[in-house]
């Protein structure tokens, strides 16, 4: 890169970074109100973690009920509407005039205006699922104004309201309580576990233990495990007399947080860790880009996800980390224990209100001879993977090709093939290990094995489970092989989808009089390849289906006057295999 590039990458970066590294002064306290007209109760806070990725907003409590009023937080125009089965549902985002978007997700209606406007593009476009852009200032509101309703549409568990705020121009997502949300919370996070690290392969740890009859010690050459334990305000390895260790290590912590008034386990604003009382590495949760939200995988330990089932948040950042909460560094938060070093760590949480705790313990140099650390010598590998660079692996019947940046440090490769089961049309290919995480998607062919014509374009990618279970990774049939975007580790292999989706209707039936109903409610699933489209018609007109795919079910309302005439309702769902299946159902109205 020539010199006059690296100053121009070197000014944007800096520019980016003036933009969000201003504390919480910066940011307009008196210009939003509440999105919910009733008390406050949150159960999901900003950042909080969730399976490959990070919550983006605050999510309210509703009372468990459907169609509470959201209010505009400020003037402002609507800038998107989002529709869809699954993921935030129906969404709302509404731009203000100092640089900021809110968006509300997860609702059950729009205001009536703005619902006729989504109804007639869902009908122009003859699609229940929208992405819509309305000319600017076509809805204009007020702050207070109704905009929506809550609901429980898309990937929501219960009914509630997504909060969002970001910053317009960049789209970066912002803790909504950096903007003057005054929420009670008196309630200190908790700390749970620490686990310590050895990071290379000349780094030993040996923990002393208390037992029945004195004290014992462990030496640990992998990451070991310790509970963390309250006493007079402070915790402390529960335990543990001392740790001793050498060489380079790193730390996580598993923490959680609640707000008063709410039972839900949120998480923590910010931790700090500290070596002799200098600060080596601390995350602050005021924003991050959406575009970085997968790198969760690499601020906690996924290994310790998939296998324990507790989040290790990290206090040591990894090489392909690019998230934003990290404030302050030195050596990425590693620990370098040399000879005669005796470090105070303090390990400090704390929530938004500034409730914190604290962990403290000694970490004691100790010598232990390099030549009795067993040596990771993991000669099975068939090639390092870099993390910064393209990689990719070829075989006579399988090829990988990974993106740069697709892991977060170097990686030794495995791979390995078996037999697959009488239904498949391939090996079973094993890919490295489902315990470390990939960031982008990268493209897997497989070689296909007797695959008759009939079934070319049935067959996709199917990723294997345990105990003979499999699901639709996706792909296509390409010169002999099967061609797929994946996104994680495992066992894959070949297999066909020829089984059509399954429709079922559930309150009516042929020459049924439904004078007297709303609407009409159907059923549809698909076990293999999953719901691709649906198309669903009265009288060869299309008529919008609004779709709940996490309860399977498809609904009409029902707006025009009864005439007592038959009717014919029509339905075709089509899954990612292009098999199809069609209703036909007469019915009198």
């Amino acid at each position: 890169m020539c010199k006059r590039n690296i100053l121009i990458f070197c000014i944007c970066v800096y520019t980016l970074l003036a933009k969000f590294t201003f504390g919480q002064e910066s940011y307009p306290q008196n210009d939003f109100i509440s999105p919910v007209p009733i008390p406050i109760s949150l159960s999901g806070n900003f950042s909080e973690l969730r399976t490959g990725h990070f919550h983006a907003g605050l999510d309210f409590r509703t009372g468990g009920q459907v169609g509470v009023p959201v209010l505009a937080i400020a003037d402002g125009v609507v800038s998107r509407i989002s529709i869809s089965a699954s993921g935030y549902g129906k969404m709302l985002f509404i731009q203000h005039d100092n640089g900021y978007t809110s968006g509300f997700a997860h609702l059950s209606a729009f205001e009536p205006q703005l619902a006729e406007f989504v109804k007639q593009m869902q009908y122009q476009e003859e699609s229940f699922e929208v992405n819509l852009n309305p000319p600017v200032k076509t809805f204009r509101y007020q702050q207070g104004d109704t905009i929506a309703f809550s609901g429980n549409s898309g990937h929501s568990t219960a009914p509630h309201l997504h909060f969002e705020i970001r910053e317009t121009e960049s789209e970066w997502l912002v803790n909504p309580l950096l903007f003057g949300y005054n929420l009670k919370d008196q309630i200190k996070p908790t700390l749970q576990y620490m686990r310590l690290y050895p990071l290379d392969d000349f780094s030993a740890i040996q923990v002393v233990y208390y037992g029945k009859s004195g004290t014992y010690k462990r030496n640990y050459f992998k990451a070991v495990t310790l509970r963390l334990l309250k006493s007079n305000g402070r915790y402390v390895l529960s335990g543990v007399k001392e740790i001793r260790a050498k060489g380079k290590l790193g730390l996580a912590i598993v923490c959680k947080d609640q707000i008063n008034g709410s039972s839900s386990t949120l998480d923590i604003y910010k931790m700090d860790l500290e070596i002799n009382g200098k600060t080596i590495y601390s995350q602050q949760r005021d924003f991050f880009s959406l575009d970085h939200t997968r790198y969760i995988n690499a601020h906690l330990d996924y290994s310790a996800k998939v296998v324990l089932h507790k989040n290790y948040q990290r206090l040591f950042v990894l090489p392909n980390n690019k998230l934003s909460f990290y404030k302050q560094l030195e050596n990425n938060g590693v620990i370098d224990l040399k000879y005669g070093d005796s470090l105070d760590v303090q390990v400090t949480a704390s929530d938004f209100f500034k409730n914190s705790v604290s962990l403290t313990f000694q970490l004691r140099y100790f010598e232990f001879a390099d030549s009795l650390i067993p040596q990771k010598h993991d000669t099975g590998y068939k090639k390092i993977f870099y993390f910064n660079q393209p990689n990719v692996f070829i075989t006579s019947d399988i090829e990988l090709n990974f993106p740069e940046y697709s892991f977060y440090e170097d990686i030794r490769f495995h791979y390995q093939k078996k037999k697959g089961w009488d239904q498949m049309y391939s090996d079973i290919h094993s890919i490295h290990d489902d315990k470390v995480a990939v960031q982008h998607y990268y493209t897997i062919q497989i070689k296909a094995i007797d695959l008759p014509e009939t079934y070319q374009s049935k067959a996709y990618v199917a990723q294997i489970g345990k105990n003979k279970t499999y699901w639709f990774v996706g792909g296509t049939y390409e010169n002999g092989y099967v061609v797929s975007k994946c996104r994680g580790f495992g066992d894959f292999a070949i297999m066909v989808d020829t089984v059509a989706p399954t429709i079922k209707s559930l309150n009516f039936w042929n020459n049924s009089n439904l004078t007297g109903e709303n609407d009409i409610r159907l059923s549809i699933y698909d076990r293999l390849s999953g719901i691709k489209s649906y198309r669903g018609s009265i009288d060869n007109k299309w008529v919008l289906m609004e779709y709940d795919k996490k309860k399977k079910l498809l609904v009409h309302k029902f707006e025009d006057v009864p005439d007592g005439r038959e009717h014919i309702f029509k339905i075709i769902v089509t899954d990612k295999k292009e098999n199809e299946k069609e209703l036909k159902i007469k019915f009198k109205r």
